[in-house]
């Protein structure tokens, strides 16, 4: 117990320690600045990560089944039954899909879109994840926006808008002529992904159908899964038993360039770490040597009076410590506010066509908090072991004549 007295009497003490009160506060001010940077990039990293994967995963098919060359094919029951028989349990629903590329115009502004055409249930189910409630009866002629593909063409809600797209894929003719027909936006919808935001234009699958005049073709099918578990095996299990023109990818091939940007952000991170901490470490041995150097005398008397080396090391120990601990709790402090601030204001905003998101999320993960606490003590302990044995070598008779 004297020890850690000592301790806190060498660090609180204000005999001629402004200097050294200075150096304590900027090592202090160093390392939770340090443990801040490192929490916030791997909670931000992390929040990255868990929203959009959590935002894919729920806005789309966990395997999506198309065909080569976008091909438009029947929607073929047989198909339906090699699912079942592939999946079995895992299967939550299948559902067929029709898919175009097309032109929406409102005055004089007009953007390239994506036409989707789901069932109805599919589509209440959807709109709902978006917050958008549909009603119960069926509309013909409506469709469902996202907020900035709105804001492209100064649409909206309610607005009549002519959209355009080829028929059969071909060049349009007198045989073959372009399907053209005015909508009325019935929702607009903010998803937070750019994807569907800025391109996707959403219907009823039967009026896409009958806009394009194709029948019952579909472009493909939606497999949700009740688990993502063995989602490679599933998807290589149905390529093999699907024969051409089918082609199957589940949502980490459909989204791959997302998920290895979110994997090539991950790089960087124990360089930044490791500078991060090599900072930290050199704060506190330069603390320490200061704190060594300004009670040279003290020591020299402690140890003149009885105090052997032990008691020497556990007071440098408790210095360094103390201000590790500090720093951290400041850090920890700070990092927490910072992204509570940003998850309930979103201050901070992104570029949706950029990032996939438009504002920064940030995971408040008490594990992560933790554990660079944990690393950062155990780091601020070795560092301190240097100036502790610095000091506890001094000898009592040159430490009395230091001044």
């Amino acid at each position: 117990m004297i020890s850690f007295f000592l301790a806190n009497k060498f660090i609180r003490s204000k005999r001629n320690s402004n200097f050294l009160s200075f150096v304590s506060a900027i090592s202090i001010g160093g390392i939770a600045v340090g443990v801040t940077i490192v929490i916030l990039a791997i909670s931000i990293l992390n929040g990255f990560e868990s929203v959009i994967s959590d935002k894919i995963i729920s806005f789309n098919s966990h395997i999506k089944i198309t065909t080569f060359s976008n091909r438009l094919v029947e929607n073929d029951s047989s198909v339906i039954r090699i699912l079942h028989a592939k999946l079995g349990d895992n299967i939550q629903n299948i559902a067929p899909f029709v898919e175009k590329d097309a032109l929406i115009k409102f005055g004089p502004k007009s953007e390239g879109v994506k036409l989707i055409g789901l069932s109805r249930a599919d589509l209440k189910n959807l709109m709902q994840k978006f917050g958008v409630e549909i009603k119960d009866e069926t509309s013909d002629g409506v469709i469902y926006v996202g907020n900035k593909l709105a804001e492209k063409i100064s649409a909206v809600n309610n607005a009549e808008v002519l959209i355009a797209s080829l028929r059969n894929d071909q060049l349009p003719s007198f045989q073959n002529p372009p399907a053209v027909k005015k909508y009325v936006i019935d929702a607009l919808f903010e998803s937070g992904m750019a994807e569907y935001d800025d391109l996707f234009v959403i219907m009823e699958m039967s009026e896409l159908q009958k806009f394009l005049n194709i029948g019952e073709l579909v472009s493909g099918y939606n497999i949700q899964l009740n688990s993502l578990n063995n989602l490679d095996t599933f998807t290589n299990e149905i390529a093999e038993a699907l024969s051409y023109p089918y082609f199957v990818r589940n949502l980490y091939q459909l989204h791959r360039n997302i998920f290895t940007w979110i994997e090539l952000q991950k790089e960087p991170i124990p360089i930044v770490l490791g500078l991060i901490i090599l900072v930290a470490v050199f704060n506190i041995i330069g603390t320490l040597l200061v704190l060594v150097l300004d009670r040279t005398s003290d020591i020299g008397i402690l140890r003149s009076v009885g105090g052997n080396k032990s008691l020497i090391y556990k007071i440098i120990l408790g210095n360094g410590l103390f201000v590790t601990i500090s720093g951290i709790l400041i850090g920890n402090i700070f990092s927490f506010l910072l992204s509570f601030v940003q998850n309930e204001t979103n201050l901070i905003k992104l570029p949706g066509e950029i990032y996939f998101l438009s504002s920064v999320p940030i995971s408040i993960d008490l594990g992560n908090y933790l554990l660079i606490s944990i690393i950062t003590v155990a780091l601020g302990f070795l560092a301190s072991l240097i100036p502790a044995r610095i000091a506890a070598n001094i000898t009592p008779v040159n430490a009395i004549k230091f001044k």
